[in-house]
C-alpha cells in the first residue's frame, strides 16, 4: 500500500498555522488537496472548479508536493495561462513552501526559448552589423544587462521587440554544444535546472509547444496540473494552426539580406564560386520582397472592412510566392553546400527550412487541403495574416494530452456551466475524468451587490449607445472611480470613451501597454478603467483598488467571426444545437470571469453592474445568473447608492 494512502489525513491548519499568521482554514481547500492526491495516486484525470477564495494554487501545490514526497523520482509540470500566475507560483508560493515546510523541494521556471537572450546573436549584432534597425544606445543597454544578469530573460529588461527578435534564442538556429557560449548560455542553464527539478512551472503556450515539438521543448514528466484551464481550447487551437503573415516573410528575407545590404549573407566570407550563388540569392530575395508586398496587398484588398474574412474556396488569391520561395531554397542549399564554415552552412540551411515551412503552410491554406479546418484572412495593426485553424481539437487533445499523461488535473474558478462540466469536457476531450466543484467561501451576500439595468436596449436599437453612456455615467457619479468597465467590442469602448472622457478620468485599453495602464489605474483615486476581452480575466485588483465592475454586454462572441462561424457549422453537422451547446456556455464562462474581477479577498466589497437586460428576460439568462455566487440582486440604482454609502470593509 502507498505510504501516502496510509497517512492521508492531511491537516492544513496544523501545517500552515505555525508559519503563516494570516492563514485561514478553508474546508474547500482541504477537499481540493485530498481530491488531487487521490487523482495522482490512482492515475486519474481530474477537473476542479475552485471558486475565488478557495486557495486553489496552494491546494494543488500541496497535493503535488505530498505526491512527490513519496517518490523522489517523480516529476510534474504546472502550467498557467497568464504570466502573472506563473510568476506568483515561482517567485512567491513555491519559495514560501520550500523555506517554511519543504526544504528539499526543487522547482524550475520554464519559459519559451525566445524569452532568453542568445549571447552568440547578441555579440554578432555588434561585431557583424547584421541588421538595419536597432538603436545603438538600446543595444548597449542590453549588452550591459547581459553581462550582469543571472537569468538572461526578457522580463528583466525593457527592450523594443525589433531588437529583441535580433538577439533572442531561436531553437532552430541554436548551435548547441558547438556554440562557444554554450557553457554561459542562459537557456542551457535554465534547461539544466529544469532537468533536475521536481516541479516545472510553465505556461500553456510552452506546454503546447512541447507537444507540437514531439515533447522535446520540456524535460520529460508524467503528470501535469493545468491551472486557468478555461483557456486550454483557445491556446491549443492557436498552436495547432497554420499561419503565414507579411511580417513572417519580411523577417525571413531580412535575415538573409536586407535592403541596405546587411543580414546573414553579409557576414559570410565569399569565394569566387560562392559569389555566383550569393548574387542569385540576393536577386531572389529582392524579387521576393516585391512579390511579398504584392501578394499581401492583394489579401488586404479582400478585407474590405478590416474584419477577418472567411476563406471558402481554394485559390482565394493566386499563390505568387511558393514557386519563388522554392527557387530561393534551392539557391540557399547550393550556397550552404559550398560554405567552408560549418556554422555558416548550418544557418543557411536553417533559413532554407524556414522557406519550406512557409511554402507548406501556404499550400495548406490556399489549397484548403485539410478538413475540419477554418480558413481565414485578417489584419492586426500592420500585420496581414492567412490562417488555417482546427475547429474541433477534442480528439487531438485526447491523443496528445489525456492519453499521454498519467494524470492531468484541470482547474480554474470558471469551468462549469449550470454547475456541470459537460461543456468543458466536450470542448477539450476530457471524457474520462473525475470532477469536483468547490464554491467560493466568501460571503457574497454581504460583500457584493449585483445591479441589473432594465433600461438597456439591444445594440440594434437607436437608443442603445446613449443608454450605455448614461448608465456608466450614473454609476460613476455614485461611486467616484475604482471602476472597471468591460466591453465586448472596441468600437463601443472607443465611442463611450470619446463621450465620457470629457467629464471623467478614464484609462483605456490600447492607449498604453497593459502593465502601465493597470499601474496608472491603481495609483488613481477617482478613475475608470476601460477594457475589452483580455481584461475580462487575468487582471487582479485586491482590496480597495477596485470596488465596482460594469459589464456592458453579455460576452457572446461575434457569430460571424470565421472561427466561431466554423465551430457553429461543425456542431450543426454533428447534430448539436450551437447556441445552447456552445455559444451560451462559452459566454457564461467569460461572464463568470468578468464578475470574478470584483471580490478577490474576504475583506473586499463592491458592486457588479450588468447593463444587459437580456439576463432577466431571455430564457438563457438564467444560466448566466445561476453561474454567479449568491450576491443580492437589485434593479434600482438607489440601492447601489445606499450600498456604497453604508458599506464598510468587513473585518
Amino acid at each position: 500500500m502507498s505510504k501516502l494512502k496510509e497517512e492521508f489525513n492531511i491537516d492544513l491548519n496544523a501545517l500552515f498555522g505555525g508559519v503563516l499568521k494570516s492563514y485561514e482554514y478553508r474546508k474547500e481547500q482541504e477537499d481540493m488537496v485530498h481530491a488531487i492526491i487521490l487523482a495522482l495516486l490512482n492515475e486519474r484525470h481530474l477537473i476542479v472548479e475552485a471558486g475565488t477564495g478557495v486557495g486553489k494554487s496552494f491546494a494543488y501545490l500541496m497535493g503535488a508536493i505530498f505526491w512527490l514526497w513519496e517518490d523522489k523520482k517523480r516529476k510534474l509540470a504546472i502550467s498557467t495561462y497568464t504570466k502573472a500566475l506563473q510568476s506568483q507560483l515561482y517567485e512567491k508560493d513555491l519559495p514560501f513552501l520550500k523555506n517554511n515546510l519543504f526544504p528539499e523541494l526543487s522547482y524550475a521556471l520554464c519559459l519559451g526559448s525566445e524569452n532568453y537572450v542568445c549571447l552568440r546573436k547578441l555579440y554578432a549584432v555588434n561585431h557583424e552589423h547584421l541588421f538595419d534597425d536597432f538603436d545603438v544606445a538600446e543595444y548597449s543597454m542590453v549588452l550591459s544587462w547581459a553581462k550582469a544578469t543571472q537569468k538572461g530573460i526578457r522580463s528583466e529588461i525593457s527592450v523594443k521587440n525589433e531588437l529583441w527578435q535580433q538577439v533572442c534564442r531561436e531553437t532552430d538556429l541554436c548551435y548547441g554544444k558547438r556554440c562557444r557560449f554554450f557553457k554561459d548560455c542562459f537557456y542551457q542553464m535554465a534547461r539544466f535546472s529544469a532537468n533536475k527539478a521536481q516541479i516545472l512551472v510553465t505556461n500553456h503556450h510552452l506546454f503546447f509547444t512541447n507537444i507540437s515539438s514531439g515533447y522535446k521543448a520540456l524535460p520529460q514528466f508524467s503528470t501535469v496540473i493545468l491551472d486557468e484551464a478555461h483557456a486550454i481550447e483557445d491556446v491549443a487551437s492557436d498552436y495547432l494552426s497554420f499561419q503565414v503573415s507579411n511580417y513572417q516573410v519580411k523577417r525571413l528575407l531580412d535575415s538573409i539580406y536586407t535592403v541596405r545590404g546587411k543580414g546573414l549573407l553579409n557576414k559570410i566570407r565569399v569565394t569566387d564560386e560562392l559569389g555566383f550563388h550569393r548574387k542569385n540569392i540576393i536577386f531572389a530575395v529582392n524579387d521576393l520582397r516585391q512579390r511579398e508586398e504584392s501578394f499581401f496587398r492583394e489579401v488586404l484588398n479582400r478585407l474590405t472592412d478590416n474584419s477577418p474574412l472567411r476563406i471558402r474556396e481554394s485559390g482565394f488569391v493566386d499563390d505568387t510566392l511558393s514557386t519563388f520561395l522554392n527557387e530561393l531554397t534551392t539557391h540557399l542549399h547550393k550556397f550552404a553546400k559550398l560554405c567552408d564554415n560549418k556554422d555558416d552552412s548550418f544557418e543557411i540551411n536553417t533559413i532554407a527550412e524556414r522557406c519550406n515551412a512557409i511554402v507548406s503552410n501556404l499550400k495548406v491554406i490556399l489549397q484548403m487541403s485539410m478538413t475540419d479546418i477554418v480558413y481565414f484572412a485578417e489584419k492586426a495593426n500592420k500585420t496581414v495574416r492567412l490562417v488555417a485553424t482546427p475547429i474541433n481539437i477534442a480528439d487531438m487533445l485526447k491523443s496528445t494530452v489525456f492519453d499521454v499523461y498519467k494524470t492531468c488535473v484541470m482547474t480554474s474558478a470558471t469551468l462549469s456551466t449550470d454547475e456541470q462540466f459537460n461543456y468543458f469536457r466536450q470542448r477539450i476531450g476530457a471524457d474520462n475524468s473525475d470532477e469536483l466543484l468547490l464554491k467560493s467561501p466568501f460571503d457574497y451576500k454581504h460583500q457584493a451587490l449585483l445591479y441589473i439595468s432594465t433600461n438597456t436596449k439591444l445594440p440594434s436599437d437607436n437608443e442603445y449607445f446613449n443608454i450605455i453612456v448614461e448608465e456608466i455615467h450614473d454609476i460613476a457619479s455614485i461611486h467616484k472611480g475604482k471602476t472597471l468597465v468591460l466591453f465586448t467590442s472596441y468600437a463601443l469602448m472607443n465611442g463611450v470613451f470619446e463621450v465620457l472622457s470629457k467629464h471623467l478620468t478614464i484609462y483605456k485599453q490600447g492607449d498604453m501597454d497593459s502593465y502601465s495602464l493597470i499601474e496608472q489605474f491603481r495609483r488613481s483615486n477617482g478613475a475608470l478603467l476601460f477594457g475589452t476581452k483580455t481584461f475580462w480575466q487575468g487582471v487582479d485588483f485586491p482590496g480597495d483598488e477596485l470596488s465596482c465592475v460594469i459589464i456592458t454586454r453579455l460576452p457572446f462572441d461575434v457569430p460571424t467571426d470565421p472561427v466561431m462561424e466554423g465551430k457553429i457549422e461543425f456542431i450543426q453537422k454533428q447534430g448539436g444545437e450551437p447556441f445552447n451547446d456552445y455559444q451560451v456556455p462559452r459566454a457564461v464562462i467569460t461572464f463568470k470571469q468578468g464578475f470574478g474581477r470584483l471580490i478577490r479577498t474576504k475583506n473586499d466589497y463592491g458592486v457588479v453592474a450588468v447593463l444587459d437586460s437580456r439576463v432577466l428576460y431571455k430564457r438563457y439568462g438564467k444560466s448566466f445568473l445561476k453561474s454567479l455566487p449568491p450576491a443580492k440582486i437589485t434593479k434600482n440604482l438607489n440601492e447601489v447608492m445606499t450600498f456604497f454609502k453604508n458599506k464598510l470593509p468587513l473585518c
